[in-house]
C-alpha cells in the first residue's frame, strides 16, 4: 500500500561545529518532533521511533524488545482514545472551576486506576464530569521513558521514545531553550534536555549497533535492533542479508501496515505499540 509522507517546512540547512564537527541540527528536527504533536497519531500508539536511512532496522527486533524486557514492558495505553476529545472543564455544576485532568487525578487518589478513572469522568452529568479524556490526563509516573542506546549518550540514528516521553519533550521545550547555546547534535540535545525535564532514561545497548559508539557493525551478525552507518544501498543490503541470515525472524508474523516519512530529511518516524504485532504511522 502506498506509504503516507508528510512534509515538513522550513529550511533543512545547518551548521557544523562543535569537538567532533556534527551538524547542528537540533532546529530541524524540534520541528519534526512538533509536527508529531500537532498530526497527533503518536497518541494511539504507546513508543515513538526515529530512524536515520542510513541505519538498518528490524522492527521486529525492537517490538520484541519493548514487549518482553523492564521496564520497557510495563508502558501501555491505559484506556481507549476518545472519538471527540474533550478534557477542558468538568461540566458538573458541584465541580465548576475544576478540570478534567484534576479530577481524573482525584479519582486516582481515591484508589481508582487510570483506565476507570477515565471511565467515571466520562460519565454525562448529573452522574459525573462528561470528560472525555485520554490517560495523559492521569498521573502514571515512570511511564515517560526514552532509550539511551550508546555508553557515550544518546546517539541519533534510532531514537525510542514512549509517548508520554514525546509529549513531555515538545511540552518542555522552552524550558531547555538555554541548551541550544550548546554546539551539539539533535541527538544530544534531546538526550540533555529529557534528563533536565526528569524523563527516565533507560540504558539498551542492543538497540544499536555503530561505529561512532566504539564498535564494528559489520557484518551485522549480532541481534542489535539496528546497525549504523551503510551509506550505500549496496552494502545496507549486505547488512541486512547477513542480519537476517543468522539472526533469523522470530517466529511470530509481523504485519506492516504503514511508514511514514515526516521531514524532507531522510529520517523517518513511525511509532510502534508494543503489545501488537504492527506498526502505524506517527
Amino acid at each position: 500500500s502506498p506509504v503516507p509522507i508528510e512534509l515538513v517546512d522550513g529550511s533543512l540547512a545547518v551548521a557544523y561545529g562543535g569537538r567532533w564537527g556534527t551538524a547542528l541540527n537540533t532546529g530541524v528536527f524540534n520541528r519534526l518532533w512538533t509536527e508529531v504533536i500537532r498530526q497527533g497519531r503518536y497518541r494511539y500508539h504507546d513508543w515513538v521511533v526515529k530512524v536515520d536511512p542510513d541505519a538498518v532496522f528490524f522492527p521486529e527486533r525492537l517490538r520484541e524488545m519493548l514487549a518482553l524486557v523492564s521496564p520497557m514492558s510495563k508502558v501501555h495505553t491505559h484506556g481507549k482514545e476518545p472519538a471527540q476529545f474533550q478534557c477542558g472543564a468538568c461540566q458538573l455544576d458541584s465541580q465548576r472551576g475544576t478540570t478534567c485532568s484534576a479530577h481524573v487525578k482525584t479519582l486516582q487518589q481515591q484508589g481508582h486506576s487510570c483506565s476507570e478513572a477515565l471511565e467515571l469522568a466520562a460519565r454525562p452529568p448529573p452522574a459525573d464530569c462528561g470528560c472525555a479524556c485520554d490517560d495523559f490526563s492521569c498521573d502514571l509516573p515512570g511511564e515517560a521513558m526514552y532509550l539511551n542506546n550508546c555508553k557515550w549518550g544518546l546517539h541519533g540514528p534510532i531514537e525510542v521514545l514512549s509517548r508520554r516521553a514525546v509529549a513531555t519533550y515538545v511540552a518542555g521545550l522552552p524550558k531547555c531553550v538555554k541548551l541550544l547555546d550548546n554546539p551539539w547534535g539533535e541527538d544530544k540535545f534531546l538526550d540533555q534536555c529529557m534528563i533536565s525535564l526528569g524523563v527516565k532514561r533507560v540504558d539498551e545497548f542492543h538497540l544499536l549497533s555503530e561505529t561512532a559508539c566504539g564498535e564494528q557493525p559489520a557484518p551485522c551478525g549480532t541481534s542489535d535492533v539496528a546497525f549504523h552507518p551503510f551509506k550505500s544501498m549496496d552494502t545496507w543490503q549486505v547488512c541486512a542479508m547477513k542480519a537476517n541470515h543468522r539472526c533469523p525472524k522470530p517466529t511470530t508474523t509481523t504485519t506492516v501496515t504503514s511508514t511514514t516519512s515526516a521531514t524532507r530529511t531522510t529520517t523517518f518516524t513511525s511509532s510502534l505499540r508494543a503489545s501488537q504485532y504492527g506498526m502505524a504511522a506517527s
